[in-house]
């Protein structure tokens, strides 16, 4: 992939409050980088207890791979940032466009989202369910 000059504004600030004083932890970036170099892997899940690290951790790994897609929903451990799906996709799909332009084909610019939620009252034995189906050109 060729060097890309364009820095990625989203998340800047929480990313450089939270590396500032980030302690380097290699032996899981070596790991994160050897599971992503598999090509049957597509993602990874950081999972560990409260203050750990992990939002350090994934700030680290944003800024040091740039051109890698990043979403936050917090900016810190007590608050939470405006996250909602379609606050998700404009996001990323401004990420994409920079790094990716090729995949915006005219004909791939609808994203089609289902929710299916259900209600179930069991005093009236009442079942209810309903699908929603919500779209937007990005």
């Amino acid at each position: 992939m060729p060097e890309i000059q364009v820095k990625l504004t989203e998340f800047s600030e929480l990313i450089d409050n939270y590396t500032a004083e980030f302690v380097g932890r290699e032996w899981l970036v070596e790991q994160v980088e050897t599971l992503l170099a598999d090509p049957g892997c597509h993602f990874v899940i950081l999972t560990g207890n409260a203050a750990v690290g992990k939002s350090a951790f994934m700030a680290h790994l944003a800024a040091s791979y740039p051109q890698w897609l990043r979403y936050f929903i917090r900016p810190d451990s007590r608050e939470i940032l405006l996250s909602d799906d379609q606050t998700f996709f404009l996001t990323v799909r401004g990420q994409l466009v920079t790094f990716q332009p090729e995949l915006f084909k005219p004909e791939k610019l609808e994203i089609i989202v289902r929710h299916r939620s259900v209600a179930l009252e069991t005093k009236l034995e009442k079942f209810t369910m309903c699908e929603k189906e919500q779209s937007w050109l990005i």
